[in-house]
């Protein structure tokens, strides 16, 4: 049933993803071309769900140009070179959020999509956090807003939240808070 991977080229590629093409062969003999893409290093991304001593979660609202609208969602980012997973996460919300939790849980990670890319979304439940301020890159333009667990099921319901990352997190979140 697996696969056997013959040659891998990186078509293109910056900082931020690359994209490949693998030539395979079947174990019943047919070859073929797969095309897909990795993130930035290669370790994936963090998503993080940080929940206040009140129970409320901070989200974002942040422009994402390829589908020309407001997302609403999660602290999420890269993992930049020699940076731990957990150490991405709390950076991650530092810069966007501008709140540093006082402990970050790992929950796993997803395959955000398997048939067309090798990235990993890596969820985590921070806790607890201080306001510290917003740090953003320096083409990130985020809001930030408590929302309860019910709002937040809502605007996934009614598709406000309509991004697969903060979904599937989300999903996690509520399982491991068993709720």
């Amino acid at each position: 049933m697996k696969w056997k991977t013959l040659n891998t080229t990186m078509i293109e590629g910056n900082p931020f993803v690359r994209f490949f093409v693998d030539e395979f062969e079947t174990p019943s003999g047919k070859k073929g071309k797969y095309f897909y893409h990795v993130n930035g290093n290669g370790d994936g991304f963090v998503s993080v769900f940080v929940q206040t001593l009140n129970n409320t979660f901070i989200m974002t609202n942040e422009y994402r140009y390829l589908f020309d609208r407001v997302s609403l969602g999660n602290p999420k980012g890269s993992i930049e070179p020699n940076e731990s997973i957990e150490e991405a996460a709390m950076r991650e919300v530092v810069e966007e959020c501008g709140y540093k939790p006082s402990e970050i849980i790992s929950l796993g990670w997803v395959a955000s999509a398997n048939a067309i890319s090798k990235e990993r979304m890596h969820v985590f439940l921070g806790k607890n956090p201080v306001r510290l301020g917003q740090k953003l890159d320096e083409l990130e333009d985020i809001t930030v807003r408590e929302m309860t667990v019910r709002e937040i099921d809502e605007a996934i319901a009614t598709g406000e939240i309509w991004d697969g990352a903060t979904v599937s997190g989300w999903y996690k979140v509520k399982l491991y808070l068993g709720l």
